[in-house]
């Protein structure tokens, strides 16, 4: 049985996978927002889950937490229908789509079928400077996996960072993003994160003794 990270004063959205492990997506978000799951529909390749979020200034976000398998191609029809999940779409997540593009190390067949929708759909890639996967096998090299896909979001992009916490072969990424005309300091937003880390760090840690 999987065990669940409980973080106070947030609530967990899980998709798990099933019938075998690895696997499944998750999302937490603060009580505080005015925020609540959505249904998905049937995908073909995606594992997702989502919510959305309502905020002052700006129309309802949908976000999306996205997992593309790496043997998975991406389809068209599962972005599609995605992105038809609301009029402003955040799909973040490791997409397994690798392009030079997006400072990726080298393009796969994946990242060459992802910037061609890009332009097709009218969605923005948006990806850190820094590796986010670091293999385990020899000889292959750090590269970029996990990336925001965003439509019709009119929110100032402060940053997105690769951040070395968690013992995993994925850093975790911090997007913040906000009004355009806000320019309140962010350190929050590290303090969060770094306890939402520690509390992944050590229900990790239980399920390697447990399992």
């Amino acid at each position: 049985m999987r065990k669940a990270c409980k973080l106070r004063n947030y609530v967990q959205l899980r998709t798990d996978r099933l019938g075998t492990s690895g696997g499944g997506t998750v999302i937490y978000y603060k009580r505080s927002l005015h925020c609540c799951p959505v249904d998905t529909p049937q995908l073909i390749n995606l594992e997702v889950t989502a919510c959305k979020l309502a905020m002052s200034g700006h129309g309802t976000l949908i976000i999306v937490s996205v997992y593309l398998p790496s043997s998975k191609q991406l389809l068209r029809s599962d972005l599609e229908s995605l992105l038809a999940l609301g009029e402003h779409v955040i799909l973040f997540g490791d997409f397994n789509s690798k392009n030079i593009e997006w400072n990726c190390v080298e393009t796969n067949t994946n990242g060459r079928i992802l910037a061609d929708l890009r332009d097709t759909l009218e969605f923005d890639v948006i990806a850190p400077l820094n590796p986010t996967h670091f293999p385990d096998k020899d000889g292959d090299e750090p590269d970029i996996l996990d990336i925001a896909l965003m439509k019709n979001v009119n929110l100032k992009l402060g940053c997105i960072d690769s951040l070395q916490r968690l013992s995993s072969d994925h850093h975790p990424v911090l997007m913040r993003l906000g009004p355009t005309s806000d320019d309140r300091p962010r350190d929050k937003n590290h303090h969060q994160l770094e306890k939402v880390s520690i509390a992944l760090e050590e229900i990790d840690t239980c399920s390697k003794y447990t399992q």
